[in-house]
């Protein structure tokens, strides 16, 4: 009988474990709404998971990098999941960075903490903003290039203008300098310049290799 409750209540914790992480699949992916990326439908925050999970094999597959993969893929899978409570912040959003994490820590416990295996987890995602690890590094750098590479996709549609963009965009001192200047005339132009510093070698190669070709 024991055992039946024990079953039972494993079997709720993953109905509702699902019913949180898909809701993901219907969270717009705010960056591109903030730039007023003109299509019919926009990507999800779900989509955009899939997409890191693929580039992390990929990268692993093609590059010689020291690191569990298995372990970057689960955190990849999950790194976003603080978006089902604290929704997609973005950098115009004007919250710190601190601030963000320490919302998204917050919402990680309370998503995850029903799960038996809830501790090795939650700390997946405190290492994946640590940073500190060569998994993690290699996380945050396919979280960005996915990204970036979506970027240059919508500019190859020819979705999106600066001019187009809300205030939340167009208001950025940085990125208004840039356009006047010259420097940057396409969104995935912006995006390509505030990230190149962000990349190792490898990383770098793939985006100049779509970047290069973007037209």
């Amino acid at each position: 009988m024991l055992n039946f409750a024990s079953n039972q209540r494993s079997a709720i914790n993953v109905i509702e474990f699902y019913k949180i992480a898909v809701v993901l699949k219907q969270i717009i992916r705010s960056g591109w709404k903030q730039w007023n990326v003109k299509q019919e439908r926009l990507e999800s925050v779900a989509e955009h998971v899939y997409g890191t999970c693929m580039l992390a094999i990929a990268m692993a597959s093609e590059f010689n990098y020291d690191i569990d993969i298995k372990k970057v893929v689960m955190m990849m899978a999950i790194h976003e999941l603080e978006e089902t409570v604290i929704s997609d912040i973005t950098p115009f959003d004007g919250i710190p960075e601190e601030e963000k994490m320490r919302m998204g820590h917050e919402a990680i416990v309370k998503i995850l903490s029903p799960l038996a295996s809830a501790s090795t987890l939650i700390n997946l995602i405190i290492e994946f903003d640590s940073r500190a690890t060569p998994e993690a590094r290699f996380a945050y750098q396919c979280d960005k290039l996915e990204c970036d590479l979506m970027s240059i996709i919508y500019d190859r549609q020819e979705s999106v203008t600066f001019k187009d963009a809300t205030d939340k965009v167009t208001t950025s001192q940085k990125l208004n300098d840039m356009y006047e200047s010259g420097e940057a005339k396409t969104m995935s132009d912006f995006f390509y310049l505030h990230d190149k510093e962000k990349y190792d070698n490898n990383f770098m190669a793939v985006l100049d290799e779509i970047y290069a070709n973007k037209n």
